[in-house]
Formats: C-alpha cells, structure tokens, sequence
C-alpha cells in the first residue's frame, strides 16, 4: 500500500484509533541510513507486538525512485489524485494524455491543449 494525500486530511488525523497508534510510535534517525542519503533513500521500520516479538523491515529504497521506479498505471493515479483538485477531471485527464505524448508534442501545445483555467506556474 501507499501513504498519500487522504492519509492526511484532517478527519483522518482525528480519528481516535489512528492517534492510539500515533501514541505508540517511536521515530527516530538511524545514522547509518542517514548517512547514505541523497544517494540511497533507505529506510528501517522495527515493530514490537504487545506479546513482545520483534519484527524489522529494511528497505534500501523508495517506490519511485530509479532502482525501483513507478509503473506507468502507478504513475498515472500519482498524478491524478495530485492534480485532480486543482485542474479538476477534464484538465486533469487532457494533461494527463499529453504529458504521456510529450515527446511527439510541442510542449506549449501540450499545455494550452489541456485547456486550463488557471496557468500551470505563476
């Protein structure tokens, strides 16, 4: 699974199972992770259960990144539940298009074709 945007909305946030997890989590930097960074985004994760077992997960990279890149289906819902919002359906879907033909488009074409309401930059 992914942590996304919802994962952070303010409903979530609130709710009470989620802040008796919160309340049980220890975060804390490991050096020899840290260290690698920006060349490897690594990362460790160590659960301890209420009958005292120990269970630890490292993962050397992040999803999207080169050595482990995004699909293109993973992609285009990463692009879409982030521009959504903003460009609304039919921006967001044109752009979404042209962006995946850029490379036989002119990139003012690509853009100005999305028919957006609002320029991309300030």
């Amino acid at each position: 699974s992914s942590v996304r945007v919802d994962a952070f909305k303010k409903l979530r946030m609130q709710d009470p199972a989620i802040r008796a997890l919160v309340s049980k989590i220890n975060l804390a930097v490991d050096k020899q992770l840290d260290a690698q960074f920006p060349a490897r985004r690594a990362a460790r994760i160590t659960v301890t259960t209420e009958a005292g077992g120990v269970f630890t997960h490292d993962q050397q990279t992040r999803k999207g990144d080169p050595d482990l890149p995004l699909s293109d289906a993973e992609l285009d819902m990463k692009f879409t539940e982030l521009t959504l919002p903003i460009l609304g359906v039919p921006q967001t879907k044109k752009l979404l298009q042209n962006l995946w033909r850029l490379d036989r488009m002119d990139l003012s074409t690509c853009l100005a074709d999305a028919s957006m309401k609002q320029p991309l930059l300030p």
